[in-house]
């Protein structure tokens, strides 16, 4: 079982390290899920792979992020870049950045990022045909549900067992880019999450009395994971490498948290033998093993899961103290509260609404306040030189700083005031002084310190603060100050290294692949708050957006319509509606099936969407629903994940959900009808598939052409992605959700200088609706469904729970209803109305339908979500 462990800094890589981690990841420049944790230096990428390579450790760079059309040419030279000096694997979320990858660097190993939504057996065995040599699955999987991914390919499967949860599941959270233009799928999180919403009205489930409106609480920030004593069920799992989260913390952490885990994992392998693979043991291990949890049970054999006969207890014995060892580690890495995550239901531990979701103990609240001196009562100890975070309240607003000055309070009561600045000790002595307040008067003396255990003390910070604002310690003075820390030096060799690989371009033949995406560079810049021309970097010059090649004919933007409501069909549609996308599910199908006249009258128009997220349980259902509407003559659909294209393989050909094993044990072919092609799966049991395109003819000879549509969540960003979906045989796709004017004309144009071969996929895109801002599994009993919410901004939402997820959707919906000639004109192909979760009645409806492609008035004005302002 691997060891993975995060790297931010040069300093925090070599304390991984040399804590004992086999390998580290870290993030490649300007493509990665942390962008805010900065950049390395091509030198310092070579130290580093150097440094780990002379020890035995791997290294994996994250290049995680999704690509804007004008990045692939950058991305495409830092691929080089890492290929050249020897990295051993890119974790990677881009179906474009992929395709680089597979035609230019075939021996570079591919890891498939969490960010890739891989949360059942279809996702892993589709990612392994695809080329990647592991696949990081999400984290909200139970231990049931990984142990059915492993048993369905031998493919290496890495998990996350330790650090920072996200409420949403990685892929499917557009909050911080809706409210602000900051995706996370690019690594740009504002983190939301993390900040204090209150209810607008509504009653907890659980309680009975009306909660307070204006009372603020942390409901999606959730605790940290740890999974320490979860390691022998991964491994029985079929887990092969186990992830610490963590690319922006200290190194402290990094230190800490590293060495914990190699002991456990270092005690566990005597027993590797006796635990038993397979299945995972049922309601066992609820809560993780925590400083925070003193009541937690001891851990025995029966707990392994081992035959008593194959267990040394001697060996068993170890890896108890081990365990033991590795929680008192924990407890000084000054991380969050923890719990077990979505291992084993039910999920508990999994949000404090009362803590704000910090890192770092949490030392107190601000009393009082004067001249940036605060007040406060500590909770645990401090000293000069140690780092510590404030977090607003309510506002989430987060600063860190050094302690460089404290002094102590000899009597204090509460509503005291605060006495006057005094003139402190010089660093380093201790004793006090007598300061001169206002007016002349001598201030009364206070001892300034060094340290401090707990009790009232005055801590002197770089800015005001507010009473109610909270400390949180972060590092420790003792780790800053130096000591025996491992030392990662750039050196001139490794300069020398990068002189020949670090290009701004990467070679011809990539640059001929990527056509004009070529002459994009990295950069661009508004020319004003929501202008239509943006400058993008071309070579050594410019050019403004709008020079993209627009269509000199086409004004009319066909329009798809999406239900989950079979009573807005009663009645003639328009003809500008082309399609009309009704939404399976468990919960929706029961309408459906009661309205099945009214939908079957307009079948030419109908496709069926799949959501999302799909579990290993719910595969059944939708397998049986598929078959019976596709024998009723429907076959169009719209797939939410790339992996669903298998649900419509026959079911003689079709690789089972559990076992991985094929009937007859050797070459299985596979034909699924696809929009204008017929897509054959090819390969032996336990290889990867390849994918061979045939003639549309020939298909339609065998019946009915089955057309695959591809929704917005598979984050289609670049022309390179949109191609790889057509590759993957759909006939459609939506673009990415998130997207703004400027790279969706980049993605469908062409400059009148490079003009690109039309594209074999056309592409759609989500132009009114009320998108899911966070797609969760958690249902918290703090919840109140269609309450309203409020941010710290008075941003507007509310919660619903929908097939098994908790999702967050905006009160307003967006519209890009006024640009419908525009966006036909750049070579859009359709346009998606997304009336779920609405309530529409049939007359707004058609008033929806009717300001299609006009300037509406000011009372129905919408925002844009990233259009106009800008994707960051």
């Amino acid at each position: 079982m691997e060891l993975l462990a995060p790297a931010g800094s040069l300093e925090t890589f070599a304390v991984a390290v040399e804590a004992g981690a086999d390998a580290v990841y870290i993030g490649a420049p300007a493509a990665n899920a942390r962008a805010l944790a900065g950049d390395f230096s091509p030198a310092e990428l070579a130290a580093m792979i150097a440094y780990a390579h002379r020890r035995k450790v791997r290294v994996y760079a994250a290049m995680n992020s999704l690509l804007k059309e004008h990045e692939l040419v950058r991305a495409a030279a830092t691929v080089e870049l890492l290929a050249g000096l020897g990295v051993d694997a890119l974790i990677i979320q881009d179906l474009g950045l992929h395709a680089i990858c597979r035609r230019f660097f075939p021996k570079l190993k591919l890891h498939a990022s969490t960010l890739m939504g891989a949360h059942n057996a279809l996702a892993v065995r589709q990612l392994v045909d695809m080329g990647f040599s592991r696949v990081v699955l999400a984290r909200e999987l139970t231990l049931m549900e990984i142990a059915a991914a492993g048993r369905s390919t031998e493919v290496e499967l890495e998990v996350f067992v330790h650090g920072a949860m996200c409420f949403s599941y990685s892929g499917l959270c557009l909050f911080s880019s809706y409210f602000g233009g900051k995706s996370g799928l690019r690594g740009r999180c504002v983190q939301p999450c993390r900040r204090a919403y209150r209810w607008g009205g509504g009653r907890e489930r659980g309680r009975g009395e009306q909660a307070k409106r204006d009372k603020p609480a942390y409901l999606f920030s959730m605790n940290d994971l740890e999974a320490l004593k979860l390691l022998p069920e991964l491994y029985r799992a079929g887990v092969g490498s186990v992830k610490i989260e963590g690319r922006m913390r200290s190194a402290l952490y990094v230190d800490r948290v590293v060495r914990a885990y190699r002991l456990v994992i270092d005690a566990m392998a005597p027993l590797k033998r006796g635990i038993l693979k397979g299945e995972p043991a049922r309601d066992r291990f609820v809560s993780s093993p925590s400083p925070h949890n003193s009541q937690e049970p001891q851990l025995s054999l029966h707990d392994l899961q081992c035959p008593s006969q194959t267990i040394n207890l001697s060996s068993f014995r170890v890896f108890r103290a081990a365990l033991a060892e590795g929680r008192e580690l924990l407890a000084e890495a000054l991380g969050r509260k923890t719990g077990a995550g979505f291992f084993q239901p039910p999920f508990k531990e999994l949000v404090s609404p009362e803590h704000s979701g910090n890192l770092g103990l949490f030392l107190g609240k601000i009393i009082v306040s004067h001249d940036q001196w605060a007040r406060v009562n500590l909770r645990h100890p401090v000293r000069q030189g140690d780092r510590l975070r404030l977090h607003g309240e309510p506002s989430g607003e987060r600063l860190a700083f050094t302690v460089r000055r404290m002094r102590a309070l000899s009597s204090w009561s509460p509503g005291a005031e605060l006495l006057p600045a005094t003139t402190l000790n010089p660093a380093g002595t201790r004793g006090c002084r007598g300061g001169v307040g206002n007016g002349g008067k001598i201030a009364a003396k206070l001892p300034v310190i060094m340290s401090a255990e707990r009790g009232m003390v005055e801590i002197l910070l770089p800015a005001a603060v507010r009473p109610g604002d909270s400390l949180y310690k972060v590092d420790l003075a003792d780790r800053r100050r130096g000591g025996q820390r491992p030392k990662l030096v750039v050196e001139d060799l490794h300069r020398r290294r990068v002189a020949g690989l670090a290009q701004a371009q990467p070679r011809r033949d990539i640059m001929t692949f990527l056509g004009s995406a070529a002459g994009a560079d990295v950069g661009r810049k508004k020319t004003g708050a929501g202008a239509r021309n943006r400058i993008v970097g071309v070579g050594a010059g410019t050019f403004a957006v709008s020079s993209v090649r627009r269509s000199p004919t086409r004004r009319f933007l066909p329009l798809w319509l999406r239900l989950d409501d079979p009573r807005l069909l009663v009645g003639r549609l328009p003809s500008v509606v082309q399609r009309v996308v009704l939404s399976l599910s468990r919960e929706s199908w029961p309408r459906f099936a009661a309205a099945e006249k009214t939908w079957r009258k307009m079948a030419a128009r109908i496709v069926w969407a799949l959501p999302p997220i799909i579990l290993a349980d719910d595969l059944p259902f939708y397998r049986n629903k598929i078959g019976e509407l596709q024998a009723k003559g429907f076959n169009a659909w719209q797939i939410a994940h790339f992996s669903q294209a298998q649900l419509f393989v026959a079911p003689s050909e079709r690789w089972p959900d559990g076992d991985g094993q094929r009937s007859d044990g050797g070459e299985v072919a596979k034909s699924v009808q696809f929009g204008p092609v017929v897509v054959k799966r090819r390969g032996k049991s336990g290889s990867g598939a390849k994918l061979i395109q045939g003639s549309a003819e020939k298909g339609r000879q065998r019946g009915a052409v089955l057309t695959i549509y591809g929704d917005y969540t598979l984050n289609v960003l670049n022309s390179l992605a949109r191609e790889s979906c057509r590759r993957l045989g759909l006939f459609a796709v939506q673009a990415s959700i998130e997207t703004d004017r400027a790279n969706l004309e980049l993605m469908l144009g062409s400059t009148a200088s490079q003009p690109r071969t039309p594209p074999q996929i056309s592409t759609g895109l989500s132009i009114y609706g009320r998108p899911p801002l966070f797609t969760s599994r958690l249902d918290s009993v703090h919840f109140r469904p269609q309450a309203p919410l409020l941010s710290p901004r008075e941003e507007s939402f509310e919660l619903v729970r929908e097939d098994g997820q908790t999702l967050a959707l905006a009160a307003q919906p967006f519209s890009l209803l006024p640009y419908l000639e525009e966006l036909a004109a750049v070579g859009l192909a359709y346009g998606v109305i997304d009336l779920r979760r609405q309530k529409n009645s049939r007359d707004e409806l058609m008033s929806i339908l009717r300001w299609a492609g006009k300037k509406p008035p000011r009372s129905l004005s919408l925002a844009s979500f990233n259009y106009l302002l800008g994707l960051a």
